[in-house]
């Protein structure tokens, strides 16, 4: 098991990543927020690594990852770490957070502390 392996097993999951949508016959089909249990959020899914597309780059890398739907039976958010270019690319239902309140959580999980 490697470092990002690791620390993504150890991880506990903020409540605001283990929301996820659903229907229910007492909400007359309305949407709603179930809120899961850290183990039950497969961090492997939603932290995928990814890497350039050869020949092509980041335009078609961009294109896959903004062209594809999140699946609404997990919580509906992914962070891609990109190989290459060492970049990180953030994906966040409309849902779960706006532009705002998405910037004050990617602000508060960078840190320039490397431990």
């Amino acid at each position: 098991m490697g470092l990002f392996e690791s620390a993504v097993a150890d991880s506990a999951v903020a409540e605001l990543f283990r929301r996820r949508a659903r229907r229910s016959v007492t909400s007359l089909g309305q949407w709603g927020w179930d809120t899961l249990d850290d183990t039950e959020v497969d961090l492997g899914h939603h932290v995928p690594r990814d890497a350039l597309p050869r020949p092509g780059g980041t335009a078609e890398l961009m294109s896959r990852l903004h062209g594809t739907l999140l699946d609404r039976s997990r919580p509906l958010w992914e962070m891609h770490l990109i190989k290459g270019r060492y970049a990180v690319y953030t994906k966040i239902h409309h849902a779960l957070a706006d532009g705002v309140s998405a910037m004050s959580v990617l602000r508060r999980a960078m840190s320039e502390d490397p431990h």
